[in-house]
């Protein structure tokens, strides 16, 4: 007998995670720890010249010209920030000017939550735990990979998805309906 699904369950908030990231980054901003028009080269002095000039307000809003990961390489279920990292420290240009276009990107988003960890000296998971989640009342989510039960999907293929270590940042948050509905109290509150 298949388990409906309640309020309780976790379920893989994919890039809704995001918005959690961008969260954290304000919240740094707001602390004097990073300024939002600082060069992420001030971070990351093995990125080459074209990715060190992008900013971290250029990560945030999409604008940073930066490829995404998963244009990148095939083998994404074995991928981790710091995989992204290398890959992306291998590249000496932008998919288009950092600042002229918008263009979705995902690498920007593992970007952040590296950078989180550098100024934090910290992981992305303990200082977003600490300082966002558990504050706003969130009490039941985990990060990938987790050995937690969580909800999964379907492919295409109509088998359920596997469950696989993942990335920060940009993805690897699950949550419980409780947490979401906590988040969005909290957030629309200002």
């Amino acid at each position: 007998m298949e388990e409906k699904i309640s309020i309780n369950h976790k379920f893989d908030l994919a890039s809704l995670a995001k918005q959690l990231t961008g969260l954290t980054i304000l919240q740094l901003i707001y602390k004097g720890l990073l300024k939002s028009n600082d060069p992420i080269g001030k971070y990351f002095p093995e990125l080459k010249p074209a990715l060190q000039k992008v900013t971290v307000r250029q990560l945030a809003n999409h604008t940073n010209g930066i490829h995404d990961f998963y244009t990148l390489t095939d083998k994404h279920d074995s991928l981790t920030n710091q995989k992204i990292l290398t890959m992306l420290s291998q590249l000496d240009s932008t998919v288009f000017t950092p600042g002229t276009k918008w263009g979705y990107s995902n690498s920007g988003y593992v970007l952040l939550s590296l950078l989180i960890e550098r100024v934090t000296k910290t992981s992305y998971q303990n200082y977003c735990s600490k300082n966002i989640l558990s504050p706003l009342g969130m009490t039941s989510y985990c990060f990938a990979p987790t050995t937690d039960t969580v909800l999964t999907g379907y492919t295409s293929k109509m088998e359920p998805e596997k469950i696989r270590p993942f990335t920060s940042g940009a993805s690897g948050l699950y949550a419980s309906g409780t947490d979401i509905i906590a988040y969005y109290k909290a957030v629309s509150k200002d």
